[in-house]
């Protein structure tokens, strides 16, 4: 991934673009029943169920290195939604 070290670089491009790396790990669990959300007059089909979704991650770019807390310490305090969805042609 590369890092555009500044917005202006990331938007306009020609400034230098060093390798970064990141890694992240997410899990999601389901904690109720999948709700069912089928609109046809906007070709939209979902299912989803309320969850609880925790992530942890690491980058690195050049010299420095940018670790998260453990997941066991993540939450989605204003939640989180697992499922499946169609939409547009694929109703």
């Amino acid at each position: 991934m590369p890092d555009f070290i500044s917005f202006d670089n990331a938007i306009n491009g020609g400034g230098p673009k060093p390798p970064g790396v990141v890694s992240f790990k997410v899990t999601w669990e389901a904690t109720g029943p999948a709700v069912v959300n089928d609109v046809p007059t906007k070709r939209f089909h979902g299912e989803h169920a309320a969850a609880l979704a925790q992530m942890e991650w690491s980058g690195r770019a050049g010299d420095f290195e940018f670790v998260s807390r453990p997941i066991a310490t993540s939450s989605s305090p204003s939640g989180a939604l697992l499922g499946t969805q169609r939409t547009g042609s694929f109703y």
